[in-house]
């Protein structure tokens, strides 16, 4: 009977960090759009005078959304798809992954987004020029939550 009980408060502690981390995704990426589209001073001119990221607006705030939208989504699509195959590559090799092959294995994966984007963006995101050292800040974040959310039964230590 004691034995559940820790289970419970483990439960209750991972769902809360889940959510708590899931919160601060949707405020920091709310703020990521809303910073370039209402001209507040901040994230993106920062980013734009270290030559990370130079962005051309268009006229009506709708199309911009719309854009930047599509953009973000193809960031998570592709971060998600790299992923999502390098467990499935593992699980046909049974490979265990440890602590230290995953973080190996997400600085592939970094690398690998990195340069599949830089291609991406210059063919369909034409108004988003944004320098290779920004694609790899922006996916090494990306990673880093991921790594944090990982869960203990995924890996061997």
């Amino acid at each position: 009977m004691s034995s559940k009980s820790p289970r419970k408060k483990r439960d209750k502690i991972e769902i809360l960090a889940i959510i708590t981390v899931s919160f601060l995704i949707v405020v920091t990426t709310s703020l990521f759009i809303a910073t370039p589209i209402f001209g507040i001073y901040g994230l993106y001119n920062v980013v734009q005078e270290l030559n990370l990221a130079s962005v051309d607006f268009f006229d009506e705030t709708f199309s911009n959304i719309t854009y930047f939208g599509a953009f973000f989504v193809l960031i998570y699509l592709i971060s998600s798809l790299l992923d999502i195959t390098s467990k499935i590559l593992a699980r046909l090799n049974q490979f265990q992954f440890s602590k230290k092959t995953m973080v190996l294995n997400y600085i592939i994966q970094v690398l690998i987004c990195s340069i599949l984007f830089t291609v991406i963006t210059d063919y369909y995101f034409s108004r988003i020029d944004i320098a290779f050292l920004g694609l790899v800040i922006l996916f090494t974040l990306i990673y880093a939550v991921n790594y944090l959310m990982l869960d203990v039964n995924e890996t061997t230590d």
